[in-house]
């Protein structure tokens, strides 16, 4: 049986010439849906209190972690 990411939450800090919602503009071009986008992770993990996802990507250093 494959397994099938529905939700998902991107928290991570915005690079030079980079932008999240970039970044989930593409992830739902693949048919995931991006349910939180954050550069703060604690805003993030109030969000996602309400709706979890089933995967989340961030950036191991980041401030206020």
């Amino acid at each position: 049986m494959e397994s099938v990411v529905e939700r998902q939450a991107l928290v991570e800090e915005v690079r030079a010439g980079e932008s999240r919602l970039e970044n989930a503009e593409l992830l739902g071009a693949a048919g995931i849906e991006v349910i939180v986008t954050a550069q703060d992770p604690l805003f993030a993990w109030e969000k996602m209190r309400a709706r979890w996802p089933d995967v989340i990507v961030l950036d191991v250093e980041m401030p206020r972690m």
